[in-house]
């Protein structure tokens, strides 16, 4: 992934934009979204968005992987005051450091999975119309 390339800002509130992540995520990671109800991931993909453009997330691969993060991360890892912190203070290092080496970290320290290489790049035509 090259990190000159500029991408178009991540439209939180677009619906369209909303339902094309949606189905990404459950391209991607279809094991993990199994057991998510179509309402439930939804909701996630809706609140994950919105930190985005806050967090400096543009690349449509890093975009599904910040929201994957959302089913990745156990609930005995959120309430981890350690993992908390250091996910927080990670994912605001946009500074520093780019979103992709921010979410590889996160995938190998926190997560506890290797990071994706090359992980799939969906291009604009990912887009199931039939749904």
């Amino acid at each position: 992934m090259n990190d000159d390339e500029i991408f178009d800002p991540v439209r939180p509130d677009d619906p369209d934009e909303q339902l094309l992540y949606l189905r990404r995520l459950r391209w991607r990671y279809p094991d993990e979204t199994a057991s998510v109800t179509e309402e439930q991931l939804g909701t996630l993909v809706r609140t994950y968005l919105k930190n985005c453009p806050l967090l400096k997330i543009e690349h449509p691969n890093d975009v599904v992987r910040f929201l994957a993060l959302g089913l990745l991360i156990t609930p005995e890892q959120r309430k981890s005051a350690l993992l908390s912190t250091v996910t927080q203070r990670v994912l605001t290092a946009s500074d520093i450091w780019s979103a992709a080496k921010r979410l590889d970290f996160i995938y190998t320290h926190v997560v506890g999975r290797p990071v994706p290489n090359p992980e799939p790049d969906f291009g604009r035509w990912f887009v199931d119309h039939d749904g």
